[in-house]
C-alpha cells in the first residue's frame, strides 16, 4: 500500500485518493502507481515537500500460529520516506496588432496572460515565408513580465503580398520561475498594408509639384490678362488722338508725360 501526502495540502488528488494498492511484486519487479492532481491557481511557485509511506507484507516472513493454519503476519514493514516537489510551470502569452507607422513599422502588444511571472522576456520574428523584418533587428527585449503585464514590440515588416490577411510568427522566449529557459511560439494572422515606406518617399515630391505647377499657371495667366489691359488702353488712346487736333493732341500728350 503507497500512499502520500503534501505539506498544508497544497496539492490534492482528484478523481481517487491518495492511496494505492498492489497485490504483489515480485523480485527484481518494479510496479508504477500514478495519481491525478491539482493545485490552486494562486498557490505561490516554489519547493514544497512531499511525504511517502508504503506499507507491504514480507512473505518470507509470515508464519503459522495455529493447528487451524491461521496465518498472521507479523513481520508487516513500512517505509517512510519524503520528496521534493516543484510548484511552477509555463505562463502563457497573448500577441495582439496595435497599428502601423508611416514608415511601415507594425507595433504589437505582448502580454502576460498566464499564472506566473516571466523573466527576461525577448519577441523574435523568425524567417519566414510571409513576412521579413526590412529594418534594424528581428528580436526585442521586453525585461520582466508579471502575471496581467503588458509590453510594447515594433518591428519594421515587408509582406509578400499586399492587401490581405497573412500569418505571422513570432517567438517568445523568457525564464520561468523554476529557472528554465522558455521558448513559445504564437501566430496570428495580420493584414498586409501597402508599402507606407515607399509611399512616403514619394509624398514630398508629389506634394511639390502639385503646389509649384498651379503657381505658374497663376502667374501666366495674371500676365496674359495684364498685357491684354495694355493693349487695350492703348488702342483706346489711339482712337482719341485720331479724333482730336494737333493742339488738343499736344496738351494730351503733355498730360501723359506729366
Amino acid at each position: 500500500m503507497f500512499s502520500w501526502e503534501c505539506a498544508n495540502d497544497v496539492i490534492l488528488p482528484v478523481g481517487s485518493s491518495n492511496v494505492k494498492h498492489i497485490n504483489l511484486i515480485g523480485i527484481g519487479d518494479t510496479e508504477n502507481v500514478s495519481f491525478e492532481v491539482l493545485t490552486n491557481v494562486n498557490t505561490k511557485p516554489g519547493l514544497y515537500k512531499l511525504n511517502m509511506v508504503l506499507t507491504y507484507d514480507d512473505i518470507e516472513e509470515l508464519q503459522t500460529i495455529t493447528e487451524a493454519g491461521t496465518v498472521e503476519n507479523q513481520k508487516r514493514k513500512e517505509i517512510k520516506s519524503k520528496a521534493g516537489i516543484y510548484i511552477g510551470g509555463t505562463t502563457d502569452f497573448d500577441v495582439a496588432f496595435m497599428e502601423i507607422s508611416p514608415a511601415g513599422a507594425y507595433t504589437f502588444s505582448i502580454s502576460n496572460i498566464g499564472n506566473n511571472g516571466a523573466n527576461s522576456v525577448k519577441v523574435s520574428v523568425p524567417a519566414q515565408a510571409n513576412w521579413t523584418v526590412t529594418d534594424g533587428s528581428n528580436s526585442v527585449i521586453l525585461g520582466n513580465l508579471q502575471k496581467g503585464d503588458y509590453a510594447v514590440a515594433e518591428f519594421s515588416l515587408k509582406p509578400k503580398n499586399n492587401g490581405q490577411d497573412l500569418p505571422i510568427k513570432f517567438e517568445i522566449s523568457y525564464t520561468s520561475s523554476d529557472g528554465m529557459r522558455q521558448v513559445q511560439e504564437k501566430i496570428m494572422p495580420l493584414y498586409a498594408s501597402p508599402s507606407a515606406t515607399a509611399a512616403g518617399s514619394k509624398l514630398p515630391e508629389e506634394d511639390n509639384g502639385s503646389s509649384v505647377f498651379p503657381s505658374i499657371i497663376i502667374v501666366f495667366l495674371l500676365g496674359a490678362v495684364g498685357f491684354l489691359l495694355y493693349k487695350q488702353h492703348q488702342k483706346k488712346m489711339k482712337e482719341r488722338n485720331a479724333e482730336k487736333g494737333p493742339y488738343e493732341e499736344q496738351i494730351e500728350e503733355r498730360k501723359t508725360d506729366e
